[in-house]
């Protein structure tokens, strides 16, 4: 075999490997309409917790999600997802998808008196607000203040009403927040939580949560069929050639 035949042979391989396609690494869904949930909620202070409730007319889809009221008191409750892995073979970001809808008490377009933030945990260490700046839809709406004592004082936050938000029930009122969550690396464990939290007066609706996803890809992987059909058109230009 020539030079230029081994040439083309390797150029022909080399275009195969380089067919590729991202499968789903990470995968997690939960809508809670089975009645239970992988989900556990902890009242920090002021013993108000989030729970389950069960309400078609007011539902996202189906009939069940989870709830926080909002006391005229100071409380602070969260709901945090099971541990999830970053293996090797995970990719890129991590998106956080939820659906929700919410009624806070809120000063103006900007300051909020109580509020919900979404919080990562990295290897079991401290929790953090993931930020205004990771959500691509729907993201935070105020800040909380930080005269009223309330625990997330000082940070972006849900306040104020949801778009369409009422406090009678409804099923096409809820929204759907988007966030890209970075920072892992190989072998990283992780969790999410929703935290809800209120100052020292004045009682609102809440916050309420359906329909949780967290997704990431797996680094890209050959595909048997793109690489047959790159590799023979590469071989028909190095017969092509050799005819010549």
């Amino acid at each position: 075999m020539s030079f230029l035949k081994l040439r083309r042979v390797g150029f022909a391989i080399g275009l195969g490997v380089m067919a590729c396609a991202a499968q789903a690494q990470i995968n997690f869904f939960e809508n809670h309409d089975s009645g239970s949930s992988t989900f556990t909620q902890t009242a920090i202070t002021g013993g108000n917790p989030w729970a389950m409730e069960t309400n078609a007319a007011n539902a996202h889809t189906s009939d069940t999600y989870w709830r926080l009221r909002e006391p005229s008191s100071i409380s602070d409750s969260v709901l945090t997802s099971p541990t999830l892995n970053y293996t090797a073979t995970t990719t890129g970001p991590v998106t956080l998808s939820f659906w929700h809808k919410f009624g806070f008490e809120f000063s103006d377009d900007s300051v909020g008196f109580d509020g919900g933030i979404v919080e990562l945990q990295i290897n079991g260490g401290a929790w953090s607000n993931i930020g205004a700046g990771a959500f691509t839809t729907n993201g935070y709406t105020h800040t909380i203040s930080s005269s009223f004592s309330s625990p997330i004082g000082g940070q972006s936050a849900f306040s104020g009403n949801s778009p369409g938000f009422t406090t009678s029930d409804s099923t096409t009122n809820w929204i759907n927040s988007i966030a890209m969550l970075n920072g892992f690396v190989a072998g990283d464990s992780f969790a999410i939580r929703f935290r809800g939290a209120s100052d020292s007066s004045v009682s609102k609706n809440g916050w309420l949560i359906d329909e949780i996803s967290l997704t990431a890809d797996a680094a890209p992987v050959p595909e048997p069929m793109s690489m047959l059909a790159l590799g023979i058109g590469a071989l028909g230009v190095f017969a092509k050639k050799r005819r010549r």
